[in-house]
């Protein structure tokens, strides 16, 4: 179900035009950068925290990374990433593209208060790890306060570039998984871009540091996703947004003989994210350098990502297909981006997804309620200190200040309540379920 306004039953309303980011982004500051590290092996173990993708750890049976990230933060994403090109030898994976990829397979996470260097003072295990098959990933863990972090090896090997630890304290929601094909594959991993998502982000919008997990897959196409997309959500379920590129495959040759089923299985793929709470954002696909590849995407299919955009009340994903048929000299086959095809790709991601980092994009006339409001996701009532919300369905609550600031973020079981003290002239309600989302703007002191 899209964003949309629900109606309401008031006892004082009227219309006012408001600014407001109807998917408002928390910050998820990352806490690990430049800060002090230490390891077995010790050589290059800075490169975990440079934030160069590329610059490599090696890692064996028994290696260990700790990061001292300071204190004060009671809850953090840790996030990794092995130089693997490929996500995934098993999920979703043709065997013809296998990799025989190198990775952590067991680890643990765990947090100390009085380590000086990883290895004294005394860690607490915070998450256990088996049977990995993804060459990177994140994990949000309670740290209580703790200012180490360590990611400690069992078993496994390759190279890990980045290990990445990220405040969630706040409840940051900055989470980002690409997940697509060969050509995601390319872009974010076997090129390594001069710059990635996550530094455009942070260029135009400095308290923002997205958290990133690159997922591209060879060979794959729509049907292999959706099956295995419960495999999919047991390593990123705790992702907010998926940044998805999927259909090259789909569409090969240049015909429409697998449209429905590529319909049916991005319908599957939206559904089973809305289910845990993540947004799918599905760009339009690549085209070809039909001169090289002697084929051209259809039509059709970028037909069908608009309308499941549209149907889904889904955020419009980045036109690479308008792009890439104007530039086919980015592309190194025909099919897959160069190295600057690569850079402009995750540049239209960023670009596209840019007003969700701004605080004032969406123009929209909302209610304003004085004294009290009833609908079918909450009930308001007032007194002359505080509102009283009132969940009817489970959900999130957020409030915001007129410019789309978040001011308070909670979670609200079915009939829990939660006291908005009227300090402020107006505060924007938003509460959101699985059945919808609701936008309101409370007046107060008037």
């Amino acid at each position: 179900m899209g964003n949309k306004v629900v109606s309401v039953t008031v006892s004082f309303l009227f219309l006012l035009l408001i600014v407001l980011n109807s998917y408002a982004i928390t910050p998820n500051p990352i806490i690990s950068r430049g800060k002090p590290v230490f390891g077995s092996p010790s050589s290059n173990i800075t490169s975990l925290v440079n934030g160069k993708y590329g610059d490599v750890w090696m890692v064996s049976n028994g290696s260990w990374a700790a990061i001292d990230v300071g204190t004060g933060y009671t809850k953090v994403l840790v996030n990794w990433n092995n130089t693997g090109g490929s996500w995934s030898d098993s999920i979703a994976s043709a065997t013809s593209c296998r990799q025989g990829m190198s990775i952590p397979v067991d680890y643990e996470l765990l947090a100390s208060s009085n380590s000086t260097d990883g290895t004294d003072g005394d860690w607490k295990s915070v998450l256990t790890i088996q049977n990995n098959t993804v060459s990177a990933r994140s994990h949000s863990i309670d740290i209580g306060g703790a200012n180490w972090v360590k990611m400690s090896v069992t078993k496994g090997g390759g190279f890990i570039d980045e290990l990445e630890v990220f405040d969630l304290s706040k409840g940051g929601d900055d989470i980002w998984f690409f997940p697509g094909t060969s050509i995601t594959a390319v872009s974010y991993k076997s090129t390594v871009p001069s710059k990635n998502f996550a530094d455009f982000v942070n260029e135009k919008h400095a308290s923002y540091n997205p958290a990133i997990i690159r997922g591209g897959i060879g060979c794959i196409n729509s049907t292999t996703m959706a099956n295995d997309i419960s495999r999919y959500l047991d390593m990123t379920r705790n992702v907010k947004y998926w940044a998805i590129e999927m259909g090259t495959n789909d569409a090969w040759g240049g015909g429409t003989y697998n449209l429905p089923a590529y319909i049916k299985n991005m319908q599957k793929i939206i559904d089973s994210c809305k289910a845990n709470n993540i947004q799918p954002i599905i760009a339009r696909m690549i085209a070809t350098d039909s001169a090289k590849a002697k084929w051209q995407v259809h039509p059709d299919f970028l037909k069908a990502i608009d309308s499941l955009t549209e149907i889904n009340g889904l955020i419009p994903g980045p036109d690479l297909y308008a792009y890439f048929s104007k530039h086919p000299e980015e592309f190194s086959d025909g099919v897959h981006p160069n190295t600057t095809g690569a850079l402009s790709l995750i540049r239209l991601w960023a670009e596209k997804m840019d007003s969700l980092y701004n605080e004032t994009t969406v123009m929209k006339p909302e209610l304003v309620v004085k004294s009290q409001a009833q609908s079918w996701l909450i009930s308001i009532k007032s007194n002359a200190q505080f509102y009283t919300i009132t969940a009817n369905r489970s959900g999130t609550l957020t409030i915001h200040s007129l410019t789309g600031k978040l001011l308070t973020k909670t979670l609200l079981g079915q009939n829990e309540s939660f006291s908005l003290a009227k300090t402020r002239v107006y505060s924007i309600i938003r509460f959101s379920s699985e059945t919808g989302i609701e936008n309101i703007v409370v007046a107060n002191n008037l």
